[in-house]
């Protein structure tokens, strides 16, 4: 009973964050990664006592990557990063998840949310090292939060899959709203997409 309440206060934590970050351009800093390291390690622990495992790599990366920013280590900043070497991957795993879900759901499913996984982690990374902006990381959260949404309603872990529901709904409204107070262009020139931040 401890550990639900513990994973549905980290819920709401992060929720609230996301919501700030979604609806705020310029929502961003110190309490930003205060918040979703503090969300994060509820998470980890009541998704532990569950053995779920994805909610646990999520969780566990995104607290790492926050206690580095709230620490002042840039993470990223030594190596160059890119999305596209984080995509590619992940839309393979993803597409095999969803393709051998059919002959064996709970595999197929446990793969799609690996897949889920390792776009949420890499965007967060990309984002904290600011290689990605808002609008980006916005539409990545989209597909990582309800790719990962399905193993976690097999595992019953409700405060992870309750948050993931909520957390693709509020990524895809801000999504929509960055995208239409400035229209998308070519990389080079989208200032919603570039290495510095809305």
């Amino acid at each position: 009973m401890i550990f639900s309440i513990i994973g549905w206060v980290a819920t709401v934590i992060y929720l609230a964050n996301h919501i700030a970050l979604s609806v705020n351009r310029n929502y961003r800093g110190r309490l930003y990664f205060l918040l979703n390291l503090i969300g994060a390690s509820g998470l980890v622990v009541s998704s532990l006592v569950l053995q779920s495992w994805q909610a646990v790599a999520i969780n566990t990366f995104w607290a790492v990557v926050s206690l580095l920013s709230l620490a002042g280590r840039h993470t990223g900043t030594d190596f160059k990063l890119s999305d596209k070497a984080l995509t590619w991957p992940v839309w393979v795993l993803g597409a095999g998840g969803l393709v051998y879900a059919i002959l064996a759901p709970n595999q197929g499913l446990a793969a799609l949310g690996w897949a889920a996984t390792l776009l949420f982690c890499g965007a967060y990374l990309l984002f904290s090292a600011e290689t990605i902006r808002r609008r980006r990381f916005l539409a990545y959260n989209v597909a990582a939060a309800f790719g990962v949404a399905p193993i976690l309603y097999i595992d019953a872990n409700w405060p992870a899959f309750g948050l993931e529901m909520a957390w693709g709904t509020i990524s895809l409204i801000g999504f929509v709203n960055a995208f239409r107070s400035a229209p998308e262009t070519d990389d080079a020139k989208n200032p919603d997409d570039t290495a510095s931040l809305d």
